[in-house]
């Protein structure tokens, strides 16, 4: 009995110590799920804030802002719906507060260009690579065009005169039924006339001679045709030549014309006018100098080979989202985040006009058989000669929109680099990765309109009822009680 006894004020001194334990337990796990369910509440209403950016600024400069005041109420519905358990977690929001952080400034741009170009930046890359290639095989097939257009010329002609024969031939023996009928209709006379008749058979052995000669014309044409199709490894003679992978016949009025308009076309995008040179070289010393520094090669060498990848990718932004003087609305945007003059077409036409007129100065004097052969005299010639084809160049590219060789000297034929095609996109990419990554930035600012920031930073406040007054989880900044459990949380959350 004694020993019973001493068992049962056992269990009455340790039930009492296990049941508060028990309690604490469970306290201490209803506490850590509400925090848990609540952070994760809170963080999901963060991302869903983000989705209120400015869609204007993403589609035209493909920037995220978000408005300086944020809506309160969307965001605290949005952290409402979040947190919904369906009755068996009552968690009941106290506090929803929220503003914008993190403007657009230079940092935050660069890492949201970045982003935005990481995957289409190599794909514009590779296709301006494959443009090149395809403007080499395009020349190539050029330069093996005019035989094989003449070929193809022939080959039409050929098929032409077979369709003139067969017609021909079809009217013959027209002719010669109409005229067999009238020798049958002359022979049932009483009395035919035989010298009608005898002339009647004359003519048709003439038409019976033609329709043979013309048979002979076009086998003859046939083989000869057929023997261009093999040639050429085509099955039918195309209706229309390939303009683009053929030479075309021209004649030097119609390149004259083509210049002038392609320097009309040159001058209205650049808004040049009689004065153009005057106006130009008018504007100071820092033009000039910034026109010196641009051409520095080295040191771009140098910096595109720390922050090459950068470089290209802000690149390929600019040309996706900015326009140039070749775009349909002719604004030199581009320009200015290469040169950033105040007049931009203006001083990228002279850029590249140097830059044009000094590759094409390099081919007469290196690769021009007529080049004359004193040093002095050469570079002369080369250096008039690059300087007008710089300025063909610059006409054919702008005016026109057509790419030019890599080193353009005239007449062709001893140029191995006239394979390489480059247009007015594609020097700006090279002009685009020479320019400094700062100037860049500082600039592509400048130019986008949007203004806004690209962060939230929001405060989070809710209350639980306690199922037992235990206080587990201690927030210094929460007022606690014994009936309820306040939890606050802080998130900053950024594109």
């Amino acid at each position: 009995m004694k020993k019973r006894g001493s068992i049962t004020i056992l269990f009455a001194i340790l039930l009492p110590v296990l049941l508060l334990f028990g309690m604490f337990i469970f306290e201490a796990l209803w506490e850590s799920l509400a925090k848990t369910y609540f952070e994760q509440a809170c963080y999901s209403a963060s991302r869903s804030s983000l989705a209120a950016y400015d869609t204007d600024s993403w589609r035209d400069y493909g920037v995220f802002l978000l408005p300086e005041k944020p809506d309160q109420e969307r965001l605290k519905e949005d952290f409402v719906r979040n947190l919904d358990t369906n009755g068996w977690l009552d968690l009941e929001v106290t506090r929803v507060e929220s503003r914008a952080v993190a403007p657009l400034e230079r940092d935050v741009l660069k890492n949201q260009i970045l982003e935005n170009v990481k995957y289409i930046a190599p794909v514009r890359g590779a296709q301006a690579l494959w443009d090149l290639i395809r403007h080499k095989e395009d020349s190539e097939s050029f330069s093996r065009g005019g035989a094989a257009a003449e070929e193809l010329e022939q080959a039409q002609d050929n098929m032409e005169k077979t369709r003139k024969n067969n017609r021909e031939i079809k009217d013959d023996k027209k002719d010669i039924k109409d005229l067999k009928e009238r020798i049958s209709e002359e022979s049932k006379k009483e009395e035919p006339d035989q010298g009608r008749i005898a002339s009647l058979e004359r003519s048709i052995r003439s038409e019976e001679r033609d329709i043979d000669d013309m048979y002979d014309e076009n086998r003859e044409l046939t083989y000869e045709t057929q023997a261009i199709l093999n040639k050429q490894s085509l099955r039918e003679v195309p209706p229309e030549l390939d303009e683009e992978k053929m030479a075309k016949k021209s004649s030097l009025q119609e390149e004259l014309e083509k210049l002038k308009l392609a320097k009309e076309r040159t001058e209205k995008s650049l808004d040049w006018e009689d004065d153009t040179e005057d106006r130009i070289f008018s504007r100071g010393s820092t033009d000039k100098e910034e026109s010196g520094r641009s051409l520095d090669l080295v040191r771009a060498a140098q910096e595109v080979l720390e922050e090459g990848r950068n470089r290209l990718y802000l690149g390929e932004y600019a040309l996706k989202y900015f326009s140039s003087v070749t775009s349909d609305s002719h604004d030199a945007e581009v320009e200015y985040l290469i040169t950033g003059s105040r007049q931009p077409g203006a001083a990228y036409a002279l850029r590249l006009l140097a830059v044009r007129s000094g590759l094409d100065a390099l081919g007469y004097f290196v690769l021009d058989p007529k080049a004359p052969p004193e040093i002095l005299s050469r570079t002369a010639y080369s250096l008039i000669m690059g300087g007008l084809q710089g300025l063909i160049d610059l006409y054919s590219m702008v005016g026109l929109g057509e790419a030019v060789p890599l080193i353009h000297i005239t007449p062709g034929g001893t140029n191995p680099f006239e394979r390489i095609q480059l247009d007015y996109e594609d020097h700006q990419r090279i002009d685009l990765l020479l320019t400094g990554e700062d100037k860049k930035l500082d600039r592509i600012q400048e130019l986008l309109p949007a203004q806004g920031y690209t962060g939230r930073q929001i405060l989070f406040e809710v209350r639980v009822r306690r199922i037992f007054p235990f206080r587990i989880y201690r927030d210094d900044e929460a007022m606690d009680d014994m009936n309820y459990m306040y939890l606050r949380k802080e998130v900053r959350i950024c594109y």
